[in-house]
């Protein structure tokens, strides 16, 4: 499904999307049935990553917490696995 994005973004896509979605899972109270859709990346086509986090993937994620003791700490897992460095972005830094 992510073919059609453009290939500066499908790989972060589906980094991003693969390391979330082990986040996600890993998550007391939550399993593979709240994982996120690779439909929510085709958006990548007219938004960033940052738009994609702040209007799609948080609010969706934070509703799937709501409740839990800790729900804090949970959205600041979720935000550090989608915001981590891949090992392409780091090597592109490097001159």
């Amino acid at each position: 499904m992510l073919d059609n994005l453009d290939n500066s973004f499908r790989e972060q896509a589906i980094k991003k999307l693969t390391d979330l979605n082990n986040e996600i899972s890993a998550t007391e109270e939550l399993n593979e049935n709240y994982q996120i859709g690779p439909s929510y990346f085709l958006k990548l086509n007219q938004i960033d990553f940052d738009e994609l986090w702040n209007d799609y993937l948080q609010p969706l994620l934070e509703e799937y917490i709501r409740g839990m003791y800790n729900e804090s700490e949970i959205m600041d897992r979720f935000q550090a696995t989608y915001y981590q460095k891949s090992t392409q972005d780091e090597n592109d830094t490097n001159y």
